[in-house]
């Protein structure tokens, strides 16, 4: 059972982003590591993102193109 503190990190929309490339089991990984957790499988952060109506949406391109151009003006 995860803590409040863990479970608001999992929903934190920083991370989400952040996290947006790996998948599951990957995430679960990094999930273990931070929060030193002995067993954190990919099935139960599934778990967890569905109880906190968490959703995966697959980054548009469109976007993501616009976002680095704005960096790249910035930058500049």
């Amino acid at each position: 059972m995860l803590a409040w503190q863990e479970i608001n990190y999992l929903k934190n929309p920083k991370i989400l982003q952040e996290w947006s490339h790996l998948n599951l089991s990957e995430r679960a990984a990094r999930l273990r590591e931070k929060f030193d957790l002995p067993k954190f499988s990919a099935n139960t952060l599934r778990d967890y993102y569905h109880r906190c109506k968490v959703k995966y949406r697959k980054p548009q391109f469109i976007y993501a193109q616009k976002e680095r151009n704005l960096r790249k003006i910035s930058d500049e």
